[in-house]
């Protein structure tokens, strides 16, 4: 008992605490809806936000240019704006996987949940506060857009703090007929998986089962009605910050790229930095994906 107390107290001082500070901050009012016209035909939108990596900095001199908080979140919002300036109208729907990765450690130690020590944007503290801040922030402007439908992924930099954010919001907006959290007794797994319409649609992000074969069995042996019931079956990935399709064994694998920078780490053992972009997938009831929409940041 002395050492389960112990522990507890370690963790309430070292990360519990900051994240609470950063949930009072991040609470926000009823969402006030936003004026858009009507698309034409009925769809939704899924935006995987992965791998923002808030709090990640690297002052330019390893790759091509700087990246910090600051950049990360106005990548993010010229991504979001652009994303929503395409469209043809609102969607019926916004699917929103967050986590994978959105914070670059996952814990005051500055360190990945492994322990692999990061480079930290100021404080794990401050990042904690700001990416609390940018997560609410998106979810209450994509809300005014459409109802949101919060899914969650888990990262390897941040498998605390990425649930930690995702159950805060899913707190927060209990009871908001804008904002829900998908209906799953597993919701909290690593691997997600919803239907809409025609199509399976499954969540990971990408470090753990990643193979063709892998996920297509997992998704036909966890969820079996999910499969009989759809015509097409989709895993989306990210974990490695670029656009890959990969369509084997009764499954499309996509890979979406990241909104991130480099850093010292990815410029020595990747010195080649895949363009910063945010992608989202336009699905229609009977067809599918129709459509795929990059938010760009050339800058």
């Amino acid at each position: 008992m002395e050492r389960d107390a112990a522990s507890w107290r370690a963790l309430e001082l070292s990360t519990l605490q900051y994240v609470s500070n950063a949930v009072d901050e991040s609470m926000t009012g009823p969402v006030a809806v936003r004026d858009i016209r009507r698309a034409p035909e009925s769809f939704a939108l899924l935006i995987p936000v992965t791998d923002l990596h808030i709090g990640k900095i690297s002052w330019g001199g390893y790759g091509p240019g700087a990246f910090s908080t600051i950049i990360a979140q106005m990548r993010l919002g010229q991504a979001v704006d652009s994303i929503l300036a395409w469209l043809p109208g609102a969607p019926a729907e916004l699917i929103l996987p967050i986590g994978g990765d959105f914070f670059q450690c996952d814990n005051v130690g500055g360190t990945t949940g492994r322990g692999t020590p990061q480079d930290i944007d100021g404080t794990p503290e401050k990042m904690i506060v700001e990416g609390f801040g940018i997560a609410f922030a998106l979810v209450a402007e994509l809300a005014a857009v459409a109802p949101v439908t919060l899914v969650y992924n888990r990262g390897n930099h941040d498998p605390a703090l990425s649930l930690g954010l995702f159950r805060a919001l899913e707190l927060a907006h209990k009871g908001s007929d804008r904002v829900k959290v998908l209906d799953a007794e597993d919701r909290y797994s690593p691997y997600q998986c919803m239907v809409y319409g025609v199509t399976a649609l499954g969540f990971a992000h990408g470090d753990g089962r990643k193979k063709p074969h892998e996920l297509a069995t997992l998704m036909a042996q966890r969820w079996p009605g999910m499969w009989a019931a759809t015509e097409r079956r989709e895993w989306h990935l990210g974990h490695v910050h670029h656009t890959r399709v990969v369509s084997e064994a009764g499954v499309t694998l996509l890979t979406n790229p990241s909104l991130s920078g480099s850093d010292r780490y990815h410029s020595l053992h990747w010195p080649v930095a895949a363009r910063p972009q945010l992608a989202a997938h336009v699905y229609d009831l009977k067809r599918g994906r129709i459509a795929t929409v990059y938010g760009v940041c050339d800058e």
